[in-house]
């Protein structure tokens, strides 16, 4: 079979673990120069194809002292793909840190449309390694002393509650939940926080708000709570009073969350022309924690997920993102539901999908050094649109097509 091409130390991340024939097949063409195309079912593991190489090469750079090591960038058409990337590479990334099988902590990082970033672990402490027991014991330490969201020691000890959201330890913050189930939770200041007051106190049912005391809130549900919303609205969760200026406020945030624009809220064109002045126009302009610096500056940066509509992105930031790819070796280039690129498809009425391979292009003429080979992935290319995705994705001639089944059992 093709396996045998796969470089060793790639399949060592993964061990005892084995890859699938089909992922086994994409990773051998890639590790040999060629651009490959994987159509496999939901669920296949068509991540692990570039997430391997993106881990193994940084790893590489990392051993031999490469002071900005390769870094592997990730296109996607939606944002909520993005994050749940991001998320799933961080935490492969934890896993192999603490097995003792990274040099260096990495990370990953997704750059949704107009230079805001998610999923970036930078702002959390660089876990250490431990054996389960002993980080299960860390962790209830940890809890117990920093946790805002639990009553003190003693029954009847007053109820200490966060100032503000992210909370940074309930569960969706720590990333201690399935990706399936994080991915489902608000996301609030680049975290998945599900704090809400029953999550703070679960044993204290008479400190809840009316809410979470209700059958609506059941599981992790938490958009509800009263506390929380206040939280979300700068203000003392510990209050339950609303004045009239706090119930307008409320009420204009419902429905700009519904996709109205309260008038009240609508710009004016002097200050769209002082944000426009305002905006960044180079590097130096952003703060430290800005993705577009940590793409250029983050030695520890392992993957870059972005968007199509911030790759192609006719703004300051736009152009700041392209600069800085261009300047960074890359180790591949992987896009992920490829078939939205297709003019027939999500590329007639989302046109920065049209010039995904476009941008790419852009980007190894300018850049220094070979051009990196480049994944696409998708879970259905039917072949009358696999012409057409291969051209606007500017892959070479002699791409690689690798076809797993598309059938699943869990749902036929």
């Amino acid at each position: 079979g093709s396996g045998g091409a796969v470089p060793a130390a790639w399949l060592e991340l993964v061990a005892p673990m084995k890859p699938r024939p089909k992922q086994l097949e994409a990773l051998a063409a890639h590790a040999s120069g060629s651009d490959v195309v994987l159509v496999d079912r939901t669920g296949g593991g068509k991540s692990l194809v570039f997430q391997l190489p993106a881990v193994g090469r940084w790893r590489e750079d990392v051993r031999a002292g490469v002071a900005m090591p390769r870094l592997a960038l990730l296109v996607v058409p939606f944002i909520a793909l993005g994050e749940h990337q991001a998320t799933t590479m961080n935490a492969l990334l934890r896993r192999l840190w603490a097995a003792g099988k990274l040099p260096r902590f990495g990370r990953a990082l997704f750059v949704r449309r107009g230079g805001g970033g998610a999923g970036d672990e930078a702002m959390q402490l660089e876990p250490t390694r431990t054996d389960a027991s002993e980080g299960a014991a860390a962790a209830a330490s940890a809890a117990a002393v920093q946790s805002p969201l639990s009553p003190t020691a003693g029954e009847g000890a007053e109820l200490r509650w966060p100032t503000a959201l992210p909370c940074g330890v309930c569960d969706g913050c720590r990333e201690a939940l399935p990706p399936n189930q994080l991915g489902r939770l608000e996301l609030i200041g680049g975290r998945r926080c599900c704090w809400c007051c029953k999550v703070a106190a679960p044993a204290a049912r008479d400190d809840w708000c009316e809410w979470c005391q209700g059958p609506q809130a059941t599981g992790r549900r938490s958009w509800g709570c009263k506390r929380r919303d206040r939280l979300r609205r700068g203000l003392d969760c510990t209050r339950s009073a609303d004045t009239p200026e706090t119930t307008e406020l409320g009420k204009r945030t419902r429905r700009s969350s519904l996709g109205g624009t309260p008038a009240a809220a609508t710009p004016s064109a002097a200050e769209a022309e002082a944000e426009h002045k305002a905006e960044p126009t180079c590097l130096a302009d952003l703060p430290k924690s800005a993705p577009e610096r940590r793409i250029a500056e983050g030695a520890d940066l392992v993957l870059a997920c972005v968007t199509a509509a911030s790759l192609a992105a006719d703004s300051p930031r736009g152009r700041l993102l392209r600069d800085v790819l261009v300047a960074r070796p890359l180790s591949l280039v992987a896009v992920d539901e490829c078939h939205a690129v297709d003019e027939l498809g999500m590329a007639s009425y989302a046109p920065s999908l049209a010039q995904v391979g476009i941008m790419c292009e852009r980007r190894d003429v300018l850049a220094d050094g070979p051009r990196p080979p480049r994944i696409a992935a998708t879970g259905t290319l039917p072949p009358v649109a696999a012409g057409r995705v291969l051209h606007r994705l500017r892959l070479r001639d002699d791409a690689r097509l690798v076809r797993g089944s598309i059938d699943r059992a869990d749902v036929t």
